[in-house]
C-alpha cells in the first residue's frame, strides 16, 4: 500500500496528547471527607482488539542469538504509522510498535526514515534487514519480498452526524438512506456489494464526502477507518460527527492489511517477528499501542 496519506501531522500531533496520559498520569488533589463518598464514574472500557496471531508462550520464543542489530527502515511523512513529531523524533504506530518489539525480543534495533520508493531497493541491497513502513501484503509485493503475518489490517467505518438517529449498521438498518463514499473507491464497491438498498452518493474525495455528512446532505459517510478516525477527532470536524458500526475488514475489498517486509526468502527472520508480534499481544502492549494512536478506527464504535 503506497502510503494513503495527507493526513495532517499537526492534527496527528495534537490528538496523541488527547488519546493517552503521559506517565503517571494526572495529579489528583485531596478532597475533604465526606459521610457518603461522591459517586465515581467507571473509567471507559477501551475497545477490544482482535488476535490476530495464535497463542504463545514466552517459552517458545525462536532463537534470536544470530541477530546481531536488526536495521528496519520506514518513512517519515505516514501519520499516525511513521512521522517526525514536533522534537524532531521519528515516532508513530510502526515506529512504537517495533521498539516494543524489540524490547521484548531482546534485540538490538536500529530504525531509520527513507524515502518511500528507496525502501525495497535498500532492504534488497542489504542496508536494512526490514521495512515496517505501511507495506500491504500484495502479489506484486510478494514478487519483491517476504512478509511477517499482518500486524494490522485495515478497515472501513461509518461516519454519522452525532446528532444522527441511525441505531443499526446493517443493510437492513441502513436501507434507503444515504450514504456519502468515494467515487469508484472500494469503499463504493463493498457499500454496492453488501448494501444494495441504501441511496449511494458518490463524491471525488474524501474532502468533498466529509463536507456533505456535516452539512446533512447524506444521512452517513463510509470510508477508511484510519482516515475516519483521524478526522472526527480533529479541529476540521468541529466535533460533528461520530464513527458507528463495524469495522468492516473483508480483504478482497480493503486488502490483506499491513506487515513487515524482509528480504525475499528470510523466513527465520519473518518467523522472529511473528512471534514478537504474537508475544505483544500477549503482554497488551499490542491493544495499548493501537488504542493510542487508532482509537475507534478499527474496533469498536467510541464516543
Amino acid at each position: 500500500m503506497k502510503q494513503a496519506g495527507s493526513v495532517a501531522m499537526m492534527l496527528a500531533l495534537a490528538m496523541l496528547v488527547g488519546w493517552g496520559a503521559g506517565p503517571g498520569g494526572r495529579a489528583v488533589a485531596q478532597a475533604r471527607p465526606a459521610a457518603k463518598p461522591p459517586a465515581v464514574k467507571p473509567a471507559a472500557a477501551k475497545p477490544a482488539v482482535p488476535r490476530l496471531w495464535r497463542p504463545v508462550a514466552a517459552a517458545d520464543a525462536p532463537d534470536v542469538s544470530e541477530i546481531k542489530q536488526l536495521r528496519v527502515l520506514t518513512t517519515s511523512d505516514y501519520p499516525p504509522f511513521n512521522y517526525v513529531d514536533r522534537n524532531g523524533w521519528l515516532t508513530g504506530l510502526n515506529v512504537d510498535l517495533l521498539r516494543a518489539l524489540c524490547s521484548e525480543m531482546k534485540l538490538k534495533c536500529e530504525i531509520k526514515a527513507a524515502p518511500w520508493e528507496r525502501l525495497v531497493e535498500d532492504l534488497k541491497a542489504g542496508r536494512a534487514e526490514a521495512v515496517m513502513a505501511g507495506m500491504a501484503v500484495t502479489e506484486a509485493n510478494l514478487r519483491r519480498v517476504s512478509f511477517t503475518r499482518p500486524y494490522i489490517h485495515m478497515s472501513a467505518r461509518f461516519a454519522v452526524l452525532r446528532s444522527s438517529p441511525l441505531k443499526k449498521f446493517d443493510p437492513v438498518g441502513l436501507a434507503g438512506k444515504r450514504i456519502g463514499v468515494v467515487n469508484n473507491s472500494a469503499h463504493e464497491a463493498y457499500l454496492k456489494d453488501m448494501f444494495p438498498r441504501s441511496d449511494f452518493v458518490p463524491y471525488p474525495n474524501d474532502a468533498a464526502a466529509r463536507k456533505a455528512l456535516r452539512a446533512g446532505k447524506v444521512e452517513a459517510l463510509f470510508g477508511d477507518g484510519v482516515k475516519l478516525s483521524l478526522w472526527v477527532r480533529g479541529s476540521r470536524a468541529q466535533k460533528c460527527c461520530h464513527l458507528r458500526g463495524g469495522p468492516y475488514t473483508e480483504s478482497r475489498y480493503f486488502g490483506d492489511g499491513m506487515a513487515v517486509a524482509v528480504k525475499r526468502g528470510n523466513t527465520d527472520l519473518a518467523r522472529v517477528l511473528d512471534y514478537g508480534f504474537a508475544r505483544l499481544f500477549e503482554t497488551g502492549k499490542y491493544a495499548e499501542l493501537v488504542n493510542l494512536y487508532l482509537p475507534g478506527a478499527f474496533f469498536g464504535s467510541p464516543k
